[in-house]
């Protein structure tokens, strides 16, 4: 059984292991150098990680559990519709992906590198969203109709926020594109949801 204090030290652990990333690249990364902007010793980050692709994994997965809490927490706050919400969370959801890649290329390259390797953390964090507008809509027991529906829009925004499009985020146009698409699949989300 993991302890509470064995998993606040995890967390200490990815967090000096993200600053150390931020601060001098993937490739200074070693659990050494997490070690010491701890002041633990080396041993000490094996007890919680097997290797440094142990705690690459986990640093991947703990940078997505964050954005999926930040946007959990969007949801929480009162809207003027559902819709509105979604339109929010959608904007959320895209501009977070794009501003790590634009400010902390480091992460989001680990990021997408543990993805292309592990399509299960690309899929349970898809999971995740998909969670997030079924609570959005008060949608309990989905049907397939749902699925289809929470799908078709995660796909309809994913050129905004699949790494595999950050190539072309770069775009001073891209806000005013993803609109453009909101603009065009609104009117059919409103028609699923407001009905």
């Amino acid at each position: 059984m993991i302890t509470d204090a064995r998993l606040k030290r995890r967390e200490e652990i990815l967090n000096a292991a993200q600053q150390v990333l931020f601060d001098h690249g993937s490739e200074k990364v070693s659990l050494k150098a997490v070690s010491e902007q701890l002041g633990l010793t080396h041993a000490a980050i094996y007890r919680h990680f097997r290797d440094k692709d142990d705690l690459w994994f986990s640093l991947a997965q703990h940078w997505l559990l964050g954005t999926e809490n930040h946007l959990a927490e969007l949801l929480k706050t009162p809207a003027v519709s559902r819709i509105d919400q979604l339109h929010t969370w959608l904007n959320m959801l895209s501009q977070t992906k794009q501003d790590t890649n634009r400010d902390h290329p480091e992460v989001f390259r680990l990021y997408t590198d543990i993805v292309s390797d592990h399509e299960e953390i690309e899929k349970e964090h898809l999971q995740n969203l998909q969670q997030q507008l079924f609570g959005l809509f008060q949608i309990t027991e989905p049907k397939e109709t749902d699925i289809a529906r929470m799908q078709a829009i995660l796909d309809a925004f994913s050129f905004f926020y699949d790494p595999r499009y950050k190539k072309l985020w770069d775009n001073s146009q891209i806000r005013v594109r993803q609109e453009n698409v909101w603009q065009l699949t609104a009117p059919q989300i409103r028609k699923w949801f407001d009905s």
